[in-house]
């Protein structure tokens, strides 16, 4: 997996959001997530290759979880 050609803002969003979706899994009314309107497209790119690169993820997802 090529996670290179992100800049560590990117990915550092990226992890941020691991970790909240993890944190509040179970919890109802889950606040948004602030996330920067300049950082959008990039993450929006970045969740598309990282969904297409992780093939248990994938497979996960295509099952309806």
């Amino acid at each position: 997996m090529l996670l290179i050609r992100y800049s560590g803002v990117v990915l550092e969003k990226v992890c941020e959001y691991l970790y909240y979706n993890l944190k509040n899994k179970d919890s109802k009314d889950v606040p948004d997530m602030e996330i920067p309107p300049e950082l959008c497209l990039e993450l929006l790119m970045a969740a598309d290759y990282l969904h297409g690169e992780c093939p248990s993820r994938r497979r996960a997802f295509e099952e309806g979880m």
